[in-house]
């Protein structure tokens, strides 16, 4: 009999761990965000050779924060970007490119820092003071 309860006993301990663990992970899931009715998809150009300056995680980090600056900034109806020529790279590793914006017609400057940080990249948009600390690859 005293095996039974043993058992018993344990067979319950281990279902309330798990009923714990799945209620910790649903609670800790964060909502998610209703999309923008007035966003659209961004497509920017001629990325060939800053792709292969990045490494990836870097590009889409880049690319992405890029395309929502524009959006939320400039306009958010804003469907085609292209980089004007080549990127250029500093002695000390950072890149330098232009963006063109179709419509509105507008020009930016973009500074990338990949040297200050080894998980992070400075981004920076002189002309509309605008710098922001992005961070690259996420922590466990």
């Amino acid at each position: 009999m005293s095996k039974k309860r043993l058992i018993i006993l344990a067979a319950f301990l281990v279902v309330s761990i798990i009923a714990v663990f799945v209620l910790i992970t649903v609670t800790n899931k964060s909502p998610l965000e209703e999309p923008d009715p007035d966003r659209v998809d961004i497509s920017i150009s001629n990325t060939a050779e800053l792709r292969s300056i990045l490494l990836t995680q870097q590009y889409y980090t880049v690319v992405n924060t890029l395309a929502d600056y524009i959006q939320s900034t400039i306009n958010p109806k804003v469907k085609r970007v292209e980089i004007v020529g080549v990127p250029t790279i500093a002695m000390n590793g950072n890149i330098s490119l232009t963006l063109k914006i179709r419509q509105p017609d507008k020009q930016l400057t973009v500074e990338i820092d990949r040297s200050t940080y080894f998980d992070k990249i400075i981004l920076k948009i002189p002309q509309d003071k605008y710098e922001a600390t992005i961070p690259v690859y996420t922590s466990l």
